[in-house]
């Protein structure tokens, strides 16, 4: 369970400490004592201590020295937990309540994964900046047959990393990892991942993005991807070309990729 808190941003320091106060529920203890158990340094060990009392899953009193402590772990867990949710579901109520307040005519339908990858071909082909969030990376490992645009696109994408054309951001949703063919094809994995890594032209990064919609977005528009929770794959889209969704999206990605952990190929067989 200590584990999954890294699909909320927590760092391994984070939840080394957690795992820490789980083991010593109610004892109150200074960062020195702590530090000598989970061998981080005192210099270090107050960043995480502080973030986890933000974070409230953690208290701390001060008397001639701080002390910190756990107790009633359920109960903060699960506020911790309810929290996140409505973090996730404010973004989502933003993100709709933006599109509801556009005229309709801002908006073209996208109806099928292909007609979906053959407009994203067609927007990104040509341009040096591309942002995308995907909940299916085609370039850490294909899943589904993709059809003809669907291969054209993965390519030129290759081709344009390769060649140095395009500035290319790309989160992808973690909980992509736990997939089981994923995991029966870690090779194929890690040797994108490894790749894709050694163009600085790549910045690579994953989130927790269950309740973010898949996103492709460029100086032209703004393509939005509705999948289905179970298989993963994009069933219909919008395309929108205003100035004001490119800039309300590109807010939301900047945000998001504040968040993102980067990736290699560590953090990739770990959350396998």
């Amino acid at each position: 369970m200590v584990n999954e808190l890294a699909q909320f941003g927590l760092k391994k320091n984070h939840i080394r400490l957690v795992n820490f106060f789980l083991h010593h529920i109610g004892r109150e203890l200074t960062a020195k004592d702590i530090s000598k158990d989970v061998k981080i340094p005192v210099s270090r060990i107050y960043i995480y201590l502080n973030d986890l009392v933000k974070l409230k899953l953690v208290d701390r009193k001060f008397h001639s020295k701080a002390l910190f402590s756990l107790t009633e772990p359920e109960s903060r867990f699960r506020d911790f937990l309810q929290r996140k949710d409505m973090e996730a579901k404010e973004l989502q109520r933003a993100i709709l309540d933006s599109l509801r307040g556009l005229s309709t005519q801002s908006f073209v339908a996208i109806k099928s994964s292909e007609e979906f990858y053959e407009t994203a071909y067609h927007m990104v082909k040509d341009i040096n900046r591309v942002k995308i969030l995907s909940h299916s990376p085609l370039l850490l490992f294909v899943n589904e047959k993709l059809g003809y645009w669907g291969e054209q696109l993965l390519e030129m994408y290759k081709k344009r990393i390769a060649a140095k054309e395009i500035e290319f951001f790309y989160i992808f949703d973690r909980n992509f990892l736990k997939d089981k063919n994923l995991r029966k094809n870690k090779d194929v994995v890690s040797k994108n991942v490894e790749w894709l890594g050694k163009h600085e032209n790549v910045k690579l990064g994953a989130v927790d993005a269950r309740n973010i919609l898949t996103m492709v977005i460029t100086e032209k528009g703004v393509l939005i991807g509705f999948s289905t929770p179970e298989e993963r794959k994009i069933i219909r889209g919008l395309l929108a070309r205003s100035n004001e969704m490119i800039q309300f999206f590109n807010n939301v990605y900047d945000e998001v990729l504040t968040k993102a952990e980067k990736v290699d190929n560590e953090i990739i067989f770990k959350n396998m």
